[in-house]
């Protein structure tokens, strides 16, 4: 997949097949998607993702991104999107980040 962001050297291309295993995933568990990448805080790369997303039939899986707190981890960020939603009563986090990882339990 190739944006306008990427060609500026902005993101990193996305693997379609890791993109279908997310479409798997989502559809299989009837879930949605919360961005908590960094690529929300940008413009194009954000474009870009959702664009990603919208190939493989997930664009309607977005509910949004949780909140940037300047100083927080990523769990905090979690955690304040959640307390916000709590009609959510499970959640699946999946980061790329040992650390991110960690700031969530």
């Amino acid at each position: 997949l190739v944006h306008d962001a990427q060609r500026r050297g902005h993101c990193p291309p996305l693997e379609r097949r890791c993109l279908a295993n997310l479409k798997r995933v989502v559809d299989e568990a009837g879930a949605s998607i919360v961005l908590t990448t960094t690529w929300r805080l940008d413009a194009d790369q954000r474009s870009f993702l959702l664009e990603a997303l919208g190939v493989v039939g997930l664009s309607d899986a977005v509910l949004g991104e949780v909140p940037h707190l300047m100083s927080a981890s990523r769990g905090d960020e979690v955690r304040a999107w959640l307390q916000e939603h709590p009609e959510v009563s499970v959640c699946v986090a999946i980061d790329d980040s040992d650390a991110h990882v960690a700031s969530l339990s």
